[in-house]
């Protein structure tokens, strides 16, 4: 192979002209790309999706009451349509949701052993016809669970209950006939409105 001053050999065959403009043509296309991109703005991040997601469920809701008995899916109906006084975070502590904060014995909520218990409720909260949220609903429900005939879900711990009484709209008292540990995680149920025991007025979920 005869080689000119500049370095190029002068007798190429066609396979290293094939293979000099192949490498020529990617080089130029790969600047033109990178021209044009960088010329270019960044696209807009996709749109969030809109619209409703339906989760569809092999079970019928049987119970609307969350103190009653019920299913599995009853559990997704009260989860979502009810509150409670303090809900159990995946950690297990206990987080105040109808309630202003937890009893405890350091905040004075539950004294004497646990015998004594002392709950003060938020002033803020409505049931969706607009009805306030006060104590008497509390009170209403602690009692519905030990009411002879109602089918509670549950009377452990509640059979301990006596002395409840309203001490305001939103504080509320009542004494265990024995002290009970659980029944602080007992107590993150939900709560029914008092209208309802009455009929007096037929009140929406929470």
């Amino acid at each position: 192979m005869t080689i000119n001053r500049a370095g190029w050999p002068l007798d190429l065959n066609r396979r290293d002209l094939f293979g000099l403009g192949a490498g020529a043509l990617a080089a130029a296309t790969s600047f033109g790309a990178q021209a044009q991109t960088a010329g270019r703005p960044n696209p807009p991040p996709p749109a969030k999706p809109k619209g409703v997601v339906v989760v569809g469920l092999s079970q019928e809701p049987v119970a609307f009451n969350p103190l009653m008995p019920g299913v599995e899916v009853d559990e997704v109906v009260w989860t979502s349509v009810f509150n409670s006084l303090w809900v159990a975070e995946p950690d297990g502590s206990l987080k105040p949701d109808l309630a202003v904060e937890v009893p405890s014995e350091a905040n004075g909520g539950i004294a004497e052993g646990g015998l004594a218990w002392t709950v003060k409720l938020r002033n803020d909260v409505k049931w969706h016809d607009g009805t306030p949220f006060t104590a008497e609903d509390v009170k209403y429900s602690l009692e519905l669970i030990n009411t002879p005939g109602f089918k509670a879900r549950t009377r452990v711990g509640h059979a301990f209950l006596k002395d409840i009484v309203v001490k305001g709209p939103h504080e509320i008292t009542w004494r265990m006939e024995k002290a009970y540990a659980p029944y602080l995680a007992m107590l993150a149920n939900r709560r029914r409105p008092r209208g309802q025991r009455t009929g007096r007025r037929s009140r929406p979920f929470p």
